[in-house]
C-alpha cells in the first residue's frame, strides 16, 4: 500500500512540468476583454433603454448599476454586461443575438427564467444598446 502511494507520488510529480508549460501556455494566449471591444448597436439610444428598462420591469428581477431600486436577486446583477461573454450561460453576447433574446427570451433560450418581455424590435435595441454600455 505504501509503495503504491510513493508510486503515485513520483507520477505526479513526474507529470507536473508538463501541465504547468501547457497551463502557461494557454494563460499567455488568453487575453482580457478591453473597453475598445465593447459592443455598441448603430443607430440604438442607449438613454431610451434604461429608461426602458424601469418601464418593463427589468429592474424586479435584475440589479443595475446606478439605477434606484430594490436589490432584486431573480435573476443574475447586470453590471459590466458589456464584459460578458454569454447571454444567459449559453448564448454568445454579441449584438443581434442580444436583441433577439430581449425581444423573446424563452424563444432563444428555451428553459431560461427570463420572461417574453414582448419587446419590439427598437425597444429591444436600445435596452441592448443600454447594456452594453455596462462595464
Amino acid at each position: 500500500m505504501r509503495a503504491a502511494l510513493v508510486i503515485a507520488l513520483l507520477l505526479v510529480a513526474a507529470l507536473l512540468p508538463a501541465c504547468s508549460d501547457e497551463f502557461a501556455s494557454l494563460r499567455s494566449s488568453w487575453q482580457p476583454v478591453t473597453r475598445e471591444d465593447a459592443r455598441e448597436i448603430a443607430d440604438a439610444d442607449a438613454q431610451r433603454g434604461r429608461v426602458l428598462i424601469v418601464q418593463h420591469g427589468c429592474v424586479s428581477c435584475h440589479e443595475f448599476p446606478r439605477q434606484k431600486a430594490p436589490r432584486a436577486h431573480v435573476g443574475p446583477p447586470l453590471t459590466r454586461f458589456s464584459l460578458r461573454t454569454n447571454i444567459g450561460g449559453s448564448l454568445p453576447n454579441q449584438p443581434e443575438q442580444l436583441v433577439r433574446f430581449l425581444m423573446n427570451a424563452p424563444a432563444e433560450l428555451p428553459g431560461t427564467g427570463m420572461p417574453d418581455l414582448a419587446l419590439d424590435l427598437a425597444d429591444a435595441r436600445d435596452v441592448a444598446a443600454y447594456l452594453y454600455t455596462l462595464k
